[in-house]
């Protein structure tokens, strides 16, 4: 059977996994640098009404201008909590099972939980998962 060089392949691959994570880092630190410059704008204006504007006129102008601050992040951050929250569940589930099926040892979460050895016929310990005993 004749050996086939792959080496070619994996460069490739791997050229493409570094681009893909410098591309990505680029893009978060683009993001994160126009959300400070628009909250650094944000500061600003805030500032420059404290002194221009009366405080009657200065909470309804602030209201009006900075309600977008509150729920456009928030309908933004609510799908990744979500799925975030829906995945703690289903980990804290899988554990559970896991614990249950296989009588695994406790996890530092689980450490009041109730563990039993099953013994053979000579007192020795048995693996439940395959029927074979431990020595």
């Amino acid at each position: 059977m004749a050996a086939i060089d792959q080496s070619s392949h994996y460069e490739r691959a791997l050229r493409k996994q570094q681009y893909d994570q410098r591309l990505e880092r680029e893009e978060r630190r683009q993001l994160w640098t126009m959300v400070w410059i628009l909250f650094g704008f944000k500061t600003a204006s805030i500032g420059l009404l404290v002194f221009w504007i009366e405080w009657d006129e200065f909470k309804y102008v602030i209201g009006l201008t900075t309600w977008p601050w509150f729920v456009v992040p928030a309908v933004a951050l609510t799908p990744p909590l979500l799925n975030r929250l829906r995945l703690r569940r289903m980990r804290r589930r899988r554990e559970q099972l896991r614990r249950a099926e296989f009588d695994v040892e406790p996890t530092p979460s689980s450490a009041n939980a109730v563990t039993m050895t099953v013994l053979d016929a000579k007192g020795r310990p048995i693996d439940r998962r395959d029927g074979t005993e431990t020595t």
